[in-house]
């Protein structure tokens, strides 16, 4: 738990205060739904180059510490389409 911690960090500078691994802009809770939802590591790791298996794994420990804080919606604004990494693969899109 200790180093799920240990990678995280949680500014008001970054991302108004979301917990965001330590040196980039990737929040922590993004990449564990991504996994929830069935995303394989490596699809994450070519989605996110920044990050290596280890912190992948560690993302997953700290969410389920730590989990989103706020009130959950009443009724969603918009349609949520789930986070994959599949769909943030940059590279493919510019290959299309």
């Amino acid at each position: 738990m200790a180093k799920a911690r240990s990678i995280v960090s949680s500014t008001r500078d970054v991302l108004s205060g979301t917990p965001v691994f330590k040196g980039t802009r990737i929040p922590v809770h993004d990449i564990a739904d991504m996994l929830a939802n069935g995303d394989r590591p490596a699809a994450i790791i070519k989605a996110f180059p920044q990050l290596d298996a280890d912190r992948i794994r560690l993302a997953t420990v700290y969410a389920l510490a730590y989990p989103p804080r706020g009130r959950p919606r009443t009724k969603p604004r918009r349609p949520r389409v789930p986070k994959a990494s599949e769909t943030l693969a940059f590279d493919d899109l510019a290959r299309a």
